[in-house]
């Protein structure tokens, strides 16, 4: 991890963002058909925490929402596949704290990488529940109810 650099970003280029989202597998559990949307849910976040090459290359962001005083919710957490198992989603994640260091980080992740939250020492929560828009465009299919 020498050569990546981890910070929060001013600013994060919508395509440079969905080349992540897709390089890491992410884009497929995501509306991000809609580069106007995209863009919308860019603007909106804070704080976007980047991983960049030595070129200065995205390749990993954790994209939250915070309050600032009580709640972040990450978000997005992924880095390209290709530069994974280096300990940048982890270090993206305590970028991402640290910027928060006020507020409770609330992360809702699939169920495949649970064992990941775990591991960085988060706290399992029983229950969460969540509403779908009523227009679906663009969204993946939802997760199956038990």
């Amino acid at each position: 991890m020498d050569d990546i650099t981890v910070a929060v970003e001013d600013r994060v280029d919508v395509d440079a963002y969905l080349t992540v989202m897709a390089g890491s597998g992410l884009a497929d559990r995501r509306p991000y058909g809609d580069d106007g949307r995209v863009g919308a849910l860019l603007a909106r976040s804070a704080p976007v925490v980047g991983a960049r090459t030595a070129e200065g290359e995205l390749i990993g962001v954790a994209r939250s929402i915070s309050d600032g005083g009580f709640m972040t919710v990450l978000c997005d957490l992924a880095v390209v596949e290709a530069y994974q198992g280096q300990g940048i989603a982890r270090e993206l994640v305590e970028v991402t704290r640290d910027a928060c260091e006020r507020t409770l980080l609330v992360v809702t992740a699939a169920p495949d990488v649970d064992a990941f939250y775990d591991h960085l020492g988060l706290r399992r929560h029983h229950s969460t529940w969540y509403g779908l828009p009523t227009d679906l465009t663009g969204f993946p299919s939802p997760p199956a109810t038990s």
